[in-house]
């Protein structure tokens, strides 16, 4: 048995992850639509609600210290702001990278570097990403994130020169294991990913009303190696219904010897 102050706290910490906004949002953002899961792409777009956890191992705790860095650097930053003659960093901005039928979608964009025009994300991650980072790149779903809020600002009215990812790491105590990753601007990696989840919206739209139809048009999507949003959504798979057999329902007879 637990202590009940532990529990008290852990009870008070599980109900603010599951239900600070970032967890309550249930429209697409830019952060999921370049994922390389296309089935949980799908099944977002589709609006299939995921399944609840509610104890300590189902919160997800990795994204919460994110969240938590995120708002230390928000500070951070909009302090500097205030030390400069005028502003240089656009802090936590909502930006519209387009529309998935007619779903307007934003985000919130991390930072906008008003010096050189350079969109940044901020990552907290793992030391296995920030060794395959520098040889691999940020990966496909960051990538397109980044050059979508590209587009974002560039909808806004602003010039885009790069977009960036700046990891941070979250288990190394130096600010030294981060990387910063940057490439130029191309608005049609942006436009590439707002056409390929269209495809998709249109595809489970025109099946919203077959729960069978979906579930074979999900079944027939590729899904990630790694992919951490697949185990979150209910099963594809039938429950087959065991069969009862009162072979064993019943005490056995045997004859005393």
């Amino acid at each position: 048995m637990g202590h009940p102050v532990n529990d008290a706290i852990n009870d008070v910490v599980v109900h603010g992850i599951l239900h600070q906004p970032r967890s309550q949002q249930t429209l697409i953002g830019p952060s999921e639509i370049g994922t390389d899961c296309i089935r949980c792409l799908a099944r977002k777009l589709a609006g299939v609600s995921r399944v609840p956890g509610q104890g300590l191992d189902d919160v997800p705790w990795l994204p919460a210290i994110g969240t938590a860095v995120h708002s230390l650097l928000e500070g951070f930053l909009a302090d500097d702001n205030k030390n400069r003659p005028s502003p240089r960093w656009m802090i936590e901005k909502r930006v519209s990278v387009g529309k998935i039928g007619d779903n307007e979608i934003t985000g919130s964009c991390d930072l906008f570097d008003l010096e050189t025009n350079t969109v940044i994300d901020h990552k907290v991650v793992g030391a296995t990403k920030l060794r395959d980072v520098p040889k691999k790149g940020p990966g496909a779903m960051y990538r397109v994130q980044a050059h979508l809020y590209g587009l974002g600002w560039k909808n806004a009215g602003y010039e885009v020169n790069e977009v960036a990812v700046k990891f941070y790491p979250r288990n190394h105590v130096s600010l030294s294991a981060g990387f910063f990753w940057s490439e130029p601007y191309n608005e049609q990696i942006a436009l590439a990913a707002m056409e390929r989840a269209n495809e998709v919206y249109t595809a489970v739209s025109a099946l919203k009303t077959s729960e069978d139809g979906l579930k074979v048009y999900f079944k027939s999507l590729p899904t990630a190696s790694g992919c951490f949003s697949c185990s979150e959504y209910p099963s594809l798979e039938d429950e087959v219904e065991q069969p009862f057999d009162d072979l064993f329902s019943q005490p056995a007879s045997f004859n005393r010897r």
